[in-house]
């Protein structure tokens, strides 16, 4: 499957500054950063989920709000296990540069998965998130890379430009993920 990088960035663009959209989805990226440190990192998965369930509402075109970002506790467990998991796996390859890196990649769809279907687990959360990236390298790859330099270069450099980056990439990776899984955009499930 052909993906327009430029498209779904523009996309994702338009749908982080709409005037609905744009105060939660930074409120809902200062929450799960600072939720996240405040908890020493205990809640910063739950808050994760909630927060893409909300990108799957702004890719719907639903309303979305502030308080939704308290649903991905309905989901704590298999979250807090994906984050678990991935932190092991970025510490066991912390002796190389690109064994973190990789990681995360071939994790990144992960909890627009299990945003989707809950009840999969995290094990099969991670699993077709790998399944998914090994199938579309080109257009994961591409924009992971992107999100990365993003996130570098607001969120390493400046601090406080790491909220909307932060936001801005997570509804980058939940249109990505929408379009390479044929999966539709609203949070129906």
């Amino acid at each position: 499957m052909e993906i327009k990088v430029q498209e779904l960035l523009e996309d994702a663009w338009g749908r982080i500054t709409k005037s609905d959209n744009l105060v939660p989805l930074l409120v809902g990226a200062l929450i799960v950063m600072f939720g996240g440190m405040l908890s020493l990192g205990i809640l910063a998965a739950p808050l994760m989920l909630g927060f893409v369930k909300m990108c799957f509402r702004v890719a719907g075109d639903e309303p979305v709000e502030i308080g939704q970002i308290s649903e991905g506790f309905s989901g704590f467990l298999s979250a807090f296990l994906i984050g678990l998991l991935m932190v092991v796996g970025v510490i066991v390859t912390s002796c190389t540069i690109i064994g973190p890196l990789a990681i995360v990649f071939v994790c990144m769809f992960a909890f627009q998965i299990l945003a989707r279907d809950e009840s999969i687990g995290a094990v099969d959360a991670l699993k077709q998130s790998f399944e998914l990236v090994k199938a579309n390298m080109a257009a994961a790859g591409t924009v992971f890379v992107i999100n990365l330099a993003i996130n570098s270069v607001l969120g390493g450099g400046t601090g406080i430009l790491g909220i909307p980056a932060f936001a801005f990439t997570t509804l980058a990776t939940t249109l990505l993920y929408i379009r390479l899984s044929g999966d539709a955009p609203s949070t129906a499930v």
